[in-house]
């Protein structure tokens, strides 16, 4: 089969990176809806729920190559790396990410946990991989990162949220959950960019990388809350939670697949546009005001969007 253009793969990349950011956005604002306060053992739990969609097409899809007989498999190091990183990422990311959710909602919680994404993620692609950050997708990142911080000064959300109490703890928990939930999500994609892009399956990342997350996270909610606790969910959270869980089940596929074929800078300034679509989901569906500060994040996010460098990088050879 001939090679696909060098073009060709950017573009597939970049339109699995939107799909990605998309369907992100959708499993955010569902795990809004289910945030509680102050309720570290929720958000372990909410986490593992998230987790078991993308778990299960994994496995899946394993058994369906197993059945064609060929070998899915990694070696048994790429396998404990795998899902010792998955354990970080389920930890660290999203676990950090939910108890932000409840502590400072949306409006504190995304534009921080994405910031330091962004700039975890550059410095780590860059160590681990070699990725070449070109001035114009550099500029593009400072234009995303302001408009991160536009978007935060008009969030009603974590205004309310800090006007209303004066504990330095709670601000600061907030602020270094979002930050290492953004740590948590940029490492684990140099790791799935490393593994994909030589000879390991997609499916066979994405089966340790979630399955961490329901077989630690699940243990861990069974020992600290008990069967009662874990079925101490509403119908409505049910049903939202398989929202999230099948929005973010689409968007890790999306993300590995154009993991082979840009780099995690790319994918993760494309990623960085769920602030925006979060923002507009903020006041579609959670009556949030639409401020001059929301217009021009939403501007920002758009023109670091079209700074992008659309161009191959040395990373992407």
């Amino acid at each position: 089969m001939a090679e696909k253009h060098p073009e060709t793969h950017v573009g597939l990349g970049t339109l699995l990176g939107a799909i990605a950011a998309i369907c992100y956005t959708v499993s955010i604002l569902a795990l809004r809806y289910v945030a509680r306060p102050d309720d570290a053992d929720w958000a372990i739990w909410m986490s593992c729920l998230k987790a078991v969609p993308a778990g299960v097409a994994a496995c899946v899809a394993m058994a369906y190559h197993t059945t064609q007989g060929r070998n899915p498999w990694p070696s048994l190091k790429t396998c404990i790396v795998l899902f010792g990183v998955g354990l970080f990422m389920q930890f660290a990311g999203n676990v950090s990410f939910q108890i932000g959710l409840g502590v400072g909602g949306i409006g504190l919680t995304v534009p921080l946990s994405f910031a330091a994404m962004l700039i975890s993620a550059g410095i780590a692609g860059r160590l681990a991989l070699g990725e070449v950050i070109s001035r114009r997708s550099l500029f593009a990142m400072i234009v995303l990162i302001a408009s991160i911080a536009v978007l935060s000064l008009g969030a009603s959300d974590a205004t309310a949220k800090i006007a209303e109490t004066s504990a330095v703890d709670v601000i600061l928990l907030s602020i270094f959950s979002s930050c290492l939930a953004g740590i948590g999500w940029a490492l684990p994609g140099v790791a799935i960019r490393k593994a994909v892009t030589g000879d390991v399956l997609v499916s066979a990342s994405v089966f340790f990388l979630s399955n961490a997350g329901v077989v630690g996270l699940g243990v861990l909610s069974w020992s600290r809350m008990g069967v009662d606790g874990m079925s101490n969910v509403t119908a409505d959270e049910w049903q939202i939670m398989a929202v999230a869980g099948i929005s973010n089940a689409v968007a890790f596929y999306s993300v590995s697949h154009a993991l082979r074929f840009i780099s995690v800078f790319r994918v993760n300034l494309l990623n960085a546009t769920q602030i925006g679509m979060a923002a507009i989901g903020g006041v579609a569906l959670f009556s949030e005001q639409m401020t001059v500060w929301l217009v021009v994040g939403l501007v920002l996010t758009i023109a670091g969007l079209l700074l992008m460098d659309h161009r191959k990088t040395v990373a992407e050879e």
